[in-house]
């Protein structure tokens, strides 16, 4: 469960092995992005969750969650 200003309270996030479920990035590389940038200069999408930089401090790319079964 995400919390804080700039989620809304109580967002769940499903994340598997192969990142997060429903993801805006849709790759399955077992790593989950967090961040507040949706889509680089080319168009590409950068993360999976998008969360709005709203004067939160939030960066560009934030968080990574990375599947490992070291």
């Amino acid at each position: 469960m995400v919390e804080g200003y700039a989620v809304p309270k109580n967002t769940v996030l499903n994340i598997n092995a192969c990142g997060l479920i429903g993801s805006k990035r849709n790759k399955s590389d077992g790593c989950t992005l967090i961040g507040s940038l949706e889509t680089n200069a080319n168009g590409e999408v950068v993360n999976d969750f998008v969360i709005d930089q709203t004067d939160t401090g939030i960066g560009k790319r934030h968080l990574i969650i990375k599947y490992s079964i070291d």
